[in-house]
């Protein structure tokens, strides 16, 4: 698990751009960044709301490899790929 980073030194400071750029057209790359900096590697960040019914919607993507494939994934899972996802039963807690 290489990708993940040590947290023991987590740097809060990191995430108050995203905080500030909350419903700004930076926010996803902000997002992207204090994660990338601070928690894990990734790729891209997706943000999804899940209503009471069930319903997903993509709220929005950042992505450091492809802007493109990252929104077509998102896309993708809430069409649908969320119902096979393993950690939706965590988050449902």
């Amino acid at each position: 698990m290489e990708h993940l980073r040590n947290t023991s030194g987590f740097e809060a400071t990191l995430f108050a751009p995203v905080i500030s750029d909350i419903e700004g057209p930076r926010f996803s790359e902000s997002l992207l960044n204090a994660i990338w900096h601070s928690v894990a590697q990734i790729d891209h960040c997706s943000i999804f709301q899940f209503d009471p019914t069930e319903r997903v919607r993509h709220i929005t993507t950042a992505s450091i490899v492809s802007l493109e494939g990252g929104m077509r994934s998102s896309e993708r899972y809430a069409d649908g790929l969320y119902a096979y996802d393993p950690m939706r039963a965590v988050l449902q807690e």
